[in-house]
């Protein structure tokens, strides 16, 4: 909330877009709750949140790179399970929208 707010100056904020990794560990559900307390307690009620959930992607050993909603599914090539995590992990601010007027 400190970056959006921080980015936007003194233009009211409208929505805020986060990008959420399938093996952030955050539940969407309640990184929305949260967000719309703060918001509120900033003066900032009727603040849009959308959460853009993204799949991790991992590279396997044998050289194949895939995506998954979960850590335990096998690499589709050679059902291996010798890999790194390549993206997934992350929960990001991807947008701000601000109110221009």
């Amino acid at each position: 909330m400190n970056t959006a707010l921080s980015a936007a100056g003194k233009r009211p904020v409208q929505k805020l877009t986060l990008r959420n990794g399938a093996l952030s560990g955050v539940f969407a559900e309640s990184l929305i709750m949260y967000l719309e307390m703060i918001s509120e307690e900033r003066g900032m009620s009727g603040l849009r949140i959308e959460i853009v959930p993204e799949k991790a992607r991992f590279r396997c050993i044998c050289g194949t790179e895939y995506e998954s909603d979960n850590f335990l599914s096998a690499c589709p090539s050679c059902n291996g399970y010798e890999r790194e995590i390549v993206a997934g992990k992350e929960c990001r601010l991807e947008s701000i929208e601000v109110d221009d007027e």
